[in-house]
């Protein structure tokens, strides 16, 4: 079973926005104003991938997405085995760790890696530059949605980290990291 957490209680960044929206140079909308358009995401149906899915939520009055700055949000409790994550970053590529806190006081930590290379590379050698380390950033099956910009393609990756138990999950701590911004998170129980 999944559940599609509501980030509304920590949402402080807005990243959907009506198509005719106009870049406001003195006002920064989304992200250094890439945004999505809303009139492409569909907010009554979770958008299925196969193998993760995710809800987006509509804004609501502080934002629909999360600029991670180490909130501590509470969910309602829920069996947790796998969680995911959706999102993106800017001015590079990131490996951070949301805290996750158990019911029964255990802690663990779910891998957030999201990045902002756009896709396709426009030099496929450009690669080996960035080191093998890196290479987990070039995965293009992490791209989880795409929407043409008149600037540049925007993606939304996902990333998702399974665990060895199954714990009831209740708080969940967003990474210090105030260029990734996280649009969604599902959890699943053992069943998915």
């Amino acid at each position: 079973m999944k559940h599609y957490v509501n980030l509304d209680q920590v949402a402080n960044r807005r990243m959907f926005f009506p198509a005719e929206t106009e870049i406001d140079e003195k006002k920064i909308i989304g992200v250094h104003g890439c945004f999505f358009k809303e009139e492409e995401i569909n907010f009554e149906k979770p958008f299925d991938l196969g193998n993760v899915s995710f809800l987006f939520r509509k804004s609501s009055a502080l934002g629909d997405s999360v600029e991670c700055n180490n909130q501590l949000m509470n969910i309602p409790e829920f069996p947790c085995r796998k969680i995911h994550f959706a999102g993106l970053c800017e001015w590079g590529y990131f490996k951070e760790k949301a805290e996750l806190l158990f019911s029964d006081g255990s802690v663990d930590y779910a891998k957030i890696n999201f990045s902002d290379i756009c896709w396709p590379l426009q030099d496929a050698a450009v690669r080996w530059k960035f080191g093998k380390e890196k290479d987990e950033f070039f995965d293009a099956s992490r791209i989880l949605l795409s929407q043409k910009g008149a600037d540049r393609d925007r993606f939304i990756y996902h990333y998702s980290t399974t665990f060895s138990n199954t714990r009831t999950l209740v708080r969940i701590r967003f990474p210090d990291n105030i260029l990734m911004v996280v649009m969604a998170v599902t959890v699943e129980d053992e069943y998915g």
